[in-house]
């Protein structure tokens, strides 16, 4: 499997005929450290408890 292809693998889509309320989220996976900080400043506001995975690797450059 080339890397392009393990990378493209790791990446997950939800669809879900609703709307999904953000406490059914178990974890968000994000690029770099500015947007981690983005992401736990907005949980921290809205009261909300969610896993922050910062992985460039699991992201196409």
């Amino acid at each position: 499997m080339t890397e392009y292809k393990s990378k493209s693998v790791c990446m997950a889509e939800c669809l879900a005929p609703d709307s999904v309320e953000v406490s059914q989220f178990f974890a968000i996976h994000l690029r770099n450290a500015e947007l981690e900080q983005k992401i736990r400043t907005w949980a921290n506001r809205q009261g909300v408890a969610i896993g922050v995975d910062v992985n460039e690797n699991m992201f196409l450059k």
